[in-house]
């Protein structure tokens, strides 16, 4: 349920409890008193002013009291209907009960007294947004540019529906323009960020598209800037990286979250075995294949760090589970894991190792793949000391020769 941002100020020259006015209270945020003093729109002093009915409203409005919020905005409406705040107001309250069509009923009358009312257009367009209207959407945003003075959110939402509705070229353009009006001071909130950071999730968003990784990465460690604990976007930011085989600064953003998980701060779906993070997605031979990263560090034998699944044809079921796993050392040069599959009744190892704790995501991936690829005979470069291509193909040769003697 959403309640859509707004600015509020208020003068008061009413008094009760204890010699505060309505507004004192307000501005010291004591919503619940407000309420108690004022239950009913029913039950007001015949000469409440304006204000008053302003701020009992929005205090209702904050103690989630939705419909006596739209009560007491309808007595401010009754007083003086020309004034377009009260219609504003009630259809926040009646957008945060999903009484839609009121709402556009007000911001229509909004419009009819206020032809250059922006903020009205803006709210307005999000109710068709929401309802999947994108084209009576986009016209209202449009409209909003027209008349917008300070106000630049229309800016971001007209972008922001063309990349909805695939234009990506004409929206990314705007986007950098609507960038750099509203700037990272914007406050106006979008889905628990400001439009500015939801600009900036959409020009990361497509030039990933674009595969103009740079451009995609310079968005979003922008947006990571502001937002440091959106942890659930952080690990589409990881996935990106690694897309665009920038492991370095892959491994380095995971850190980020690894420090976040073991300080409990990340959702508590990461902390469901296996407790690892998705850090790369392909595909290989028309199946998908995931690979995750353990957030605790191997310490014990058999623990794991990278795990890649390869899904069976249809996405449903694991294929196969391939994993780097803690080994024990048997001297200074021996691995400290092993690349190893575990099946329904078995469990083996590959022969290939790796010497570090650190295990690069690149060479793990082209491992695995190397794998995968000379089990089905195809031409393959194998990572650097596990073998090489031209064993392969020396092994392969060796085959022929025999098949041809048997003959």
């Amino acid at each position: 349920m959403r309640i859509p941002f707004f600015i509020l100020t208020f003068i008061s020259v009413s008094f009760f409890s204890f010699g505060q006015t309505t507004l004192e209270l307000f501005e010291a945020e004591e919503y619940e008193k407000i309420t108690i003093k004022y239950p009913k729109s029913t039950d007001l002093p015949e000469d409440i002013s304006l204000e008053d009915l302003e701020a009992i409203g929005h205090s209702h409005l904050f103690m989630d009291n939705f419909g006596t919020a739209i009560d007491f905005y309808t007595v401010y409406i009754e007083k003086d209907p020309k004034l377009v705040d009260g219609y504003f107001w009630r259809a926040n309250g009646n957008q945060a009960i999903d009484n839609n069509k009121s709402a556009i009923e007000d911001y229509n009358t909004i419009l009819e007294l206020e032809p250059d009312h922006t903020s009205a257009y803006v709210e307005l367009g999000l109710l068709y947004y929401y309802n999947d209207q994108y084209d009576k959407a986009l016209e209202l945003f449009e409209k909003g540019k027209e008349v917008s003075k300070e106000n630049k959110i229309p800016f971001y939402l007209s972008a922001h529906v063309k990349y909805m509705q695939g234009n990506n070229e004409t929206a990314l353009e705007e986007l950098y323009a609507s960038k750099d009006l509203m700037g990272p001071e914007e406050t106006y909130w979008l889905g628990g960020v400001s439009a500015y950071s939801r600009n900036l999730m959409d020009i990361a968003a497509i030039e990933e598209g674009l595969k103009n990784f740079d451009a995609a990465q310079k968005a979003y460690d922008e947006y990571f800037e502001i937002n440091p604990e959106d942890y659930e976007l952080m690990e589409s930011y990881i996935q990106m990286l690694n897309r665009a085989e920038k492991y370095e600064a892959g491994a380095k953003q995971f850190k980020v979250m690894q420090t976040a998980f073991h300080a409990e701060k990340l959702p508590k779906d990461y902390y469901e075995e296996p407790q690892s993070l998705l850090v790369d997605k392909l595909e290989f031979n028309g199946r998908i294949c995931l690979i995750y990263r353990a957030f605790k560090d191997p310490e014990e034998f058999a623990d794991p760090y990278f795990i890649f699944y390869q899904l069976d044809t249809e996405a449903r079921k694991i294929d196969r589970l391939i994993l780097s796993e803690k080994t024990m050392p048997f001297g200074e040069d021996s691995p400290k894991h092993l690349l190893c599959e575990i099946k329904e009744s078995s469990r083996g190892n590959f022969g290939i190792g790796w010497k570090t704790d650190d295990i690069n995501l690149g060479d793990f991936k082209k491992t695995v793949l190397g794998i995968l690829k000379e089990e089905r005979g195809l031409a393959i470069e194998m990572v650097p000391g596990k073998g090489s291509s031209e064993k392969a193909s020396k092994k392969k040769k060796k085959k022929k020769k025999k098949n041809k003697k048997k003959d």
